[in-house]
C-alpha cells in the first residue's frame, strides 16, 4: 500500500512538473520585437526602433547584434528575452548571454 501511495505522489509530483513546461506549447515563435518592450509603445514601434538600430534579420551577425543591444538599451528600451518565459527564450544559451540585452537581464536581477 505504501509503494501505491509513492507511486500515486510521483505521478501528480511528473504531470505538474510536465503541464507547468508545456503552459506556451502552442504560443507563437518569439520574434525580435516580442524581446524589448518600452511604456506606450507597441510592436510596431518597437519594430521600427530595431530597425532604426541596424537591426536586419537577414544579415545578422554577432557584431550586429551588439550594436542594436546597445543602442536599444540607449534608446531605454527594456531586453525581455522571451514573454513566455524560458520558453523562446535566448539567454538561457552561452553562446548569447554575453551579449548587451542577456547582460542587462543579470543587472536588473533575472
Amino acid at each position: 500500500m505504501k509503494q501505491l501511495m509513492h507511486l500515486g505522489v510521483l505521478a501528480v509530483f511528473s504531470s505538474t512538473l510536465t503541464s507547468c513546461g508545456l503552459r506556451h506549447i502552442d504560443a507563437p515563435p518569439v520574434t525580435a520585437e516580442d524581446r524589448w518592450i518600452k511604456p506606450g509603445l507597441n510592436k510596431n514601434d518597437v519594430w521600427r526602433a530595431l530597425t532604426a538600430c541596424g537591426y536586419d534579420a537577414s544579415s545578422w551577425t554577432k557584431n550586429q547584434q551588439v550594436g542594436v543591444d546597445n543602442c536599444m538599451l540607449s534608446n531605454g528600451f527594456t531586453f525581455i528575452d522571451s514573454p513566455y518565459g524560458q520558453q523562446g527564450a535566448i539567454c538561457i544559451y552561452p553562446d548569447y548571454q554575453h551579449f548587451p540585452s542577456c547582460q542587462s537581464l543579470k543587472n536588473r536581477g533575472r
